[in-house]
């Protein structure tokens, strides 16, 4: 199998001895932690009604590959996160808490999230590029990024356009929402699945934390 690293601009240097199949698990338990609060403030399925009522929207087929989808913990169809956890930004007593957590029960709680996402999240600079260089995947570096995801490639374009209104009229409400309880403002980012470039993946399927 094939998959994008979560993220390509880590330094694993800096989380040495642990290894990188370690570093992804914790990585994996931490966006599970996150994705847990964001699922306390909104009601997922209230969002892909509204988004699904637009049509027969055709759902993207890459959770092989694309690890936002495939670990995404919101339960949604269409809604992803699309932020790295850098988790190399955490402090050393930090670092020990998020590892005694995720060898006890894989659970991070609330706490550990709200104290350090800040660090956690964003890019370095003003903007970061997520996905293709293209100026729509310009992104302010802190921020939350929402992913809106569909297959374009089977969506007629009259169904397009509308579910682009649609994702634009959902992302309004829960960027309002999450940028009351996390203090950051929210980014939009739409995943149409015509950049199909893989990078090989470096450990085996075996390996990969199961989050389930």
């Amino acid at each position: 199998m094939f998959y994008k690293f979560i993220p390509n601009s880590i330094d694993f240097s800096i989380l040495e001895p642990l290894t990188q199949e370690y570093v992804l698990k914790m990585q994996v338990v931490y966006r599970k932690g996150f994705e847990s609060i964001i699922k306390r403030c909104l009601e997922m399925k209230k969002f892909d009604d509204r988004i699904s009522s637009v049509g027969a929207i055709t759902l993207i087929d890459d959770m092989d590959y694309n690890v936002y989808h495939k670990f995404s913990t919101l339960g949604s169809s269409y809604i992803f996160i699309r932020n790295n956890f850098h988790i190399e930004r955490l402090t050393q007593d930090e670092l020990g808490e998020l590892k005694r957590m995720c060898d006890e029960n894989g659970e991070v709680s609330s706490d550990f999230i709200m104290r350090t996402y800040q660090r956690v999240l964003g890019e370095e600079g003003d903007f970061a590029c997520y996905g293709t260089p293209l100026p729509q995947n310009m992104l302010p570096s802190r921020s939350i990024v929402i992913e809106f995801a569909y297959d374009a490639k089977k969506t007629s374009f009259t169904l397009e356009e509308n579910l682009k209104v649609a994702f634009a009229e959902v992302f309004l409400e829960i960027s309002e929402i999450l940028k009351t309880q996390f203090d950051m403002p929210c980014s939009m980012l739409i995943w149409n699945g015509f950049d199909n470039i893989l990078k090989p993946f470096p450990f085996k399927t075996s390996e990969l934390p199961n989050i389930e």
